[in-house]
């Protein structure tokens, strides 16, 4: 296992032959990094954090480095899922963000139109995915209540009648 000197809240891993290990702070332990794991992901037990960051890992298909595995986990932390349902989307969000960052870039440098077109399209169903996502835990958050703006309009301040403008 490897040490980092940051002493924040952070939670980083480093790519290994077997997968993935933790980074531990100066003097920290494996239980500890565990908990800031879970305070990561806002889990309340090790085997959910621990499923998610397996989450994270699978998808990785060898190609993730990692600067962008450990901003994938930040990301996570910063957006703080309340719940096991918030945290499986927030993931997933994650994933699509990065899936479509890379179908956009894949497909700046395609040869083919073709390529280009399909990566395109591929990176546009992403971004679509992600923000459905986005709108799902936004209303999932606000649990159905509703945001109701109230502004009183003084009698000076109210307009009576048709308005027309430019008009003689």
């Amino acid at each position: 296992m490897t040490q980092a000197t940051c002493t924040s809240e952070s939670v980083f891993v480093q790519k290994t032959e077997n997968g993935i290990a933790p980074v531990l702070l100066a003097g920290e332990c494996p239980a500890q990094w565990k908990e800031r794991l879970m305070a990561a992901f806002g889990a309340e037990d090790e085997p959910a954090a621990t499923y998610l960051l397996h989450c994270l890992s699978r998808t990785a298909r060898g190609k993730r480095s990692d600067l962008l595995f450990n901003a994938c986990i930040a990301a996570i932390r910063e957006i703080r899922p309340g719940n096991s349902l918030e945290r499986m989307l927030v993931v997933q969000m994650c994933l699509a963000n990065e899936y479509a960052v890379n179908a956009l870039s894949s497909s700046d440098t395609a040869v083919f139109a073709e390529d280009k077109e399909r990566l395109s399209a591929i990176a546009a169903k992403m971004m679509r995915l992600y923000l459905q996502q986005f709108e799902v835990l936004r209303r999932y958050r606000n649990a159905g209540r509703q945001n109701i703006q109230v502004t009183h309009v003084y009698a000076d301040q109210a307009i009576v009648g048709d308005v027309v403008q430019g008009g003689k």
